[in-house]
C-alpha cells in the first residue's frame, strides 16, 4: 500500500491503548510513510471514531473474530458499520467457512478443557470472590451445523455443565446462583462461538445489512476466506 499511494494513516483499535501505541511507534519506524494513530476501546468505538474522515477507508476485521459476536447481534453491527461508510469505503472480514465436525472435534474438544474450564472458574472466584469448584463443572463442546441453504451460519459451542444441583455464591456481587443438574454457562457472549459460513450466507448477509460482495479469497482447503463489501446504495433488512 505504501508503494502504491507513497503513504497513508493506520489506526489500530484495541482497549490495550499502550499497546498499540507501542507496536505504532515500532511500525512507524519500520516502515517510512507510514502514520499510525492509534485507538484505545472496542472495535465499534474506533468505526464511529474514524467515520468522518473524508479519506477513503478500508476498515479491516481479520481473524475471524467477527463469527464470535453474538448471532443476534451480527447484522445490527453490519448495518451500523454499513451507516458510517462512503461509497469509496470498503470493510474486508475475515471469516472461518471449516464445517469438518471431526476437524472441529480435535481443535475445541476435550483437550481445551483443563485451560478453558480452570482459566474461567479461577477468574470468576478470583474478581468477583465466588466459590465455584472445579470439579463441579465439565467442560462442554457442540457444533451446531444449521442448513447450508438458511442464513444463519453453523456454529461452534464451548460450555461448563454442572455436574449436580449446586449453588454458587459471588461475596463481591453479593449474588447466589442455583445451577440445575447438566445447566451451561457459555464460554462467550451469547450461545454461539466461531461461526461456520458460506458464500451463500455471506451474500445473504451483504444484502441484509446494505452491502454487496465485491470480491473473496480463500485458502486451497476452502476453509477460510476473506471478504471484500463494498456499500450498496440501500439496506434490504435490519431486522
Amino acid at each position: 500500500m505504501l508503494k502504491r499511494h507513497g503513504s497513508f494513516t493506520f489506526i489500530p483499535v484495541d482497549i490495550a491503548k499502550e499497546f498499540i501505541e507501542d507496536c505504532g511507534r515500532q511500525l512507524e519506524r519500520d516502515y517510512p510513510g507510514l502514520t499510525v494513530e492509534p485507538y484505545g476501546g472496542l472495535y465499534m468505538d474506533g468505526v464511529r471514531h474514524i467515520a468522518a474522515r473524508p479519506e477513503a477507508k478500508m476498515l479491516l476485521f481479520l481473524g475471524s473474530s467477527f463469527s464470535n459476536i453474538p448471532l443476534v447481534e451480527q447484522l445490527k453491527m453490519m448495518v451500523d458499520i454499513r451507516m458510517r461508510l462512503s461509497e469509496q469505503d470498503r470493510l474486508v472480514l475475515g471469516l472461518d467457512m471449516n464445517t469438518d465436525r471431526e476437524a472441529l472435534s480435535r481443535a475445541y474438544d476435550d483437550q481445551w478443557s483443563p485451560w478453558l474450564r480452570d482459566n474461567f472458574i479461577c477468574r470468576l472466584n478470583q474478581d468477583f470472590g465466588g466459590d465455584m469448584k472445579k470439579g463441579k463443572f465439565e467442560y462442554t463442546f457442540d457444533f451446531v451445523e444449521n442448513p447450508a441453504d438458511g442464513d444463519t451460519p453453523s456454529y461452534i459451542q464451548l460450555s461448563l455443565r454442572s455436574v449436580g444441583n449446586q449453588q454458587v455464591h459471588f461475596e463481591k456481587l453479593s449474588l447466589d446462583l442455583d445451577f440445575q443438574d447438566g445447566e451451561r454457562i457459555y464460554l462467550a457472549e451469547g450461545m454461539n462461538y466461531s461461526c461456520k459460513w458460506n458464500l451463500k450466507q455471506l451474500r445473504r448477509l451483504a444484502e441484509r445489512s446494505g452491502f454487496t460482495v465485491e470480491a473473496h479469497w480463500a485458502n486451497n482447503e476452502n476453509t477460510y476466506c476473506i471478504v471484500c463489501f463494498a456499500p450498496a446504495e440501500t439496506i434490504a433488512s435490519s431486522a
